[in-house]
């Protein structure tokens, strides 16, 4: 796997790409099935003869791919023979290769003579092909691979008649990776208190609004593709507390965020006398911290010695209270 760079040297002018209606045969043994890695992996490197041809399948996971690499490690006695060789490239195969298949069916993308260079680089692109940079030595196909048009066939097939056994036989080696967006992925899912289903926020009818380093976020299922970096988000709600995340991005890896919203809440304090006892709603409470609790009639208790009073008392979404027993001592005059 290598990452895209951005070069200024021109492609190969004499590259051929080309969506051909029609399907041709492709003859010639099935001697490698291999399966494009996904980015961060290792190469995978097969050794073909001419003639021979190496089945390709899409990456298993194409999140951060910008695109699949074909090196073709050129032998001297190939590069001695400019003109008289040529790589070619199928999609749209039929039936599914196998190894050991003499005959298939595909759409031919591409052909192109073999330079004088010592490696050849084949780039198809599976996002916009305008962001992959060419440079010499590589070819650049213009049109957006799909996973529909995978596994695709490679083939280095003679283009000149009369050439000698001996070249014919030259083994080459085929080196396949992928291309890395410079990008990292994050993976967002917002849902409501005593709920496991997600909130498909930003829309018309929906209570969330999330944004992302101050710009309005855009609900979608699937990962998020960022720069790295560190970023600030912001959940408001119109029926929920708002919530406040900080979070980096690395390139190559997902991030995976799951906030729960929670209903907005009232906070109490309470001052007891020494020795007393406090129940809330029937639950015994720690005076000596803040408590949040729900909006709504709730019931407090102080229980002194033999002496218990009780009240009942209702409880706003984000006010504070301040609850505490007065003992006082009374005396009234008689005569």
């Amino acid at each position: 796997m290598r990452k895209a760079q951005k070069a200024l040297a021109p492609i190969i002018l004499f590259s051929l790409f080309a969506s051909v209606v029609q399907a041709e045969t492709v003859r010639g043994p099935v001697v490698a099935l291999l399966k494009a890695p996904v980015p961060d992996e290792q190469q995978i490197s097969v050794t073909l003869n001419v003639g021979d041809i190496a089945s390709i399948d899409y990456p298993a996971d194409d999140t951060f791919v910008e695109g699949v690499e074909i090196e073709i490690v050129v032998p001297d006695a190939i590069r001695r023979a400019p003109g008289n060789f040529a790589v070619v490239i199928y999609r749209d195969i039929t039936p599914k290769p196998q190894n050991g298949i003499m005959t298939l069916k595909g759409s031919r993308m591409l052909l192109a003579p073999i330079p004088i260079v010592n490696r050849l680089f084949v780039l198809l692109p599976t996002r916009s092909p305008n962001d992959l940079h060419n440079g010499p030595g590589t070819l650049v196909a213009d049109s957006q691979s799909q996973a529909s048009d995978f596994p695709i066939l490679v083939t280095i097939q003679p283009i000149a008649k009369g050439i000698p056994s001996a070249i014919m036989d030259t083994p080459f080696t085929l080196r396949i990776s992928t291309v890395s967006i410079a990008k990292g992925g994050l993976s967002l899912q917002i849902s409501g208190s005593h709920s496991t289903e997600p909130i498909a926020w930003g829309t018309d009818n929906s209570p969330v609004t999330v944004t992302l380093n101050g710009e309005p976020l855009a609900y979608q299922k699937a990962p998020y593709l960022l720069d790295p970096g560190i970023y600030r988000m912001s959940i408001q709600s119109s029926i929920y507390q708002s919530e406040y995340r900080t979070f980096s991005i690395d390139q190559g890896t997902t991030t995976a965020i799951s906030v729960e919203l929670r209903k907005p809440e009232a906070r109490a304090r309470f001052d007891a006398p020494q020795g007393a006892t406090v129940f809330l709603d029937g639950a015994q409470v720690d005076t000596s911290r803040q408590l949040t609790i729900e909006p709504g009639d709730h019931t407090v208790l102080f229980h002194v010695g033999d002496y218990t009073v009780s009240k009942r008392f209702s409880a706003v979404a984000k006010k504070d209270y301040e609850i505490s027993l007065f003992l006082d001592i009374m005396i009234n005059e008689t005569k």
